[in-house]
């Protein structure tokens, strides 16, 4: 849906910005009137919830209009996001079973090597300030903004069924620590990634990512596989919880053999395959990704 995918320009002024929500909020933009009902009313009341809440400063420069949808849904069902994305998914056709790791609020911090603790992952992503000057050294959540003391969460028994049952097990790419480790980070999601047989593999990030300061390849790998074993009641060898990693070695620069000799020492495979085109260059082309991981599950 085009509207999920819109971000505000990062330029122009607060108010103009303001009314251009406006007018989506009552239905009078394209991206709105082009949403098919009955999905079209159940968007608006979501954004009429953010919008009512939303401060009169609130800078909607680079927002994500899918991430407000989300954020008034939250709101409007008593902040509890199961229920919206259950809801969400069923009026966008999503193909499968889409569910929080956890249904509660936290906060993601980052201590860096400079001793520093970032509360928030706005603070981490190097989109909204500046990227971190110096490599991440740990995450761990938080349940106060204004405080960093770690919390335990623990997944539910219905998420860790639905880990034990999945047919493929993708860490996929984006941000390193704040959109890929974050999930890995409450009690039990190691334990059923390491419980189940399927093929589980690594997408490496092939783009800058500013979160990964100081990460080679290999590195990236080992910090994934320290955060899942975390995850575990007691420590578990590497192949139980991760078979393959992704490369393109037409692309060295991206993936140094020096990199790729390490992750095989570990007893992880490496997939070898010609996924950054011309045209995807220098991201993964999904047209041929797709395909690759549906091979892995024709493979059981």
């Amino acid at each position: 849906c085009q509207l999920f995918a819109f971000r505000f320009p990062r330029t122009g002024t607060l108010g103009d910005l303001r009314a251009r929500l406006e007018r989506i909020v009552w239905g009078n933009d394209p991206l709105v009137t082009r949403v098919p009902p009955p999905a079209r009313p159940v968007i608006r009341h979501y954004l009429q919830s953010f919008f009512t809440r939303m401060p009169s400063d609130f800078d909607l420069r680079g927002a994500s209009l899918g991430n407000l949808v989300i954020a008034g849904g939250y709101l409007r069902c008593g902040r509890r996001m199961e229920p919206v994305i259950r809801r969400l998914s069923h009026l966008c056709a999503v193909r499968g079973t889409v569910r929080p790791v956890v249904n509660g609020s936290f906060h993601l911090v980052a201590q860096l090597q400079d001793g520093r603790r970032l509360v928030g992952q706005h603070l981490l992503t190097g989109k909204e300030v500046p990227p971190i000057p110096v490599p991440v050294v740990q995450v761990y959540l938080t349940r106060e903004s204004r405080q960093d003391r770690p919390v335990e969460v623990t997944i539910s028994p219905a998420v860790k069924r639905l880990i034990r049952e999945a047919e493929l097990i993708c860490y996929p790419m984006g941000s390193f620590y704040s959109s890929l480790i974050a999930n890995l980070l409450p009690r039990g999601v190691g334990e059923a990634i390491q419980e189940n047989p399927c093929p589980k593999i690594y997408l490496p990030n092939v783009g800058a990512d500013p979160e990964q300061l100081g990460l080679s390849l290999s590195r990236c790998v080992e910090t994934l596989l320290a955060y899942l074993q975390r995850g575990c009641s007691r420590p578990v060898p590497a192949e139980k919880l991760l078979h393959f990693v992704l490369i393109d070695s037409r692309h060295a620069q991206a993936f140094p053999p020096r990199e790729c000799a390490r992750i095989r020492r570990m007893g992880i495979e490496l997939l070898d395959r010609p996924l950054i085109t011309g045209q995807s260059a220098p991201c993964w082309d999904e047209e041929r990704l797709v395909p690759l991981l549906l091979s892995l599950l024709k493979e059981r």
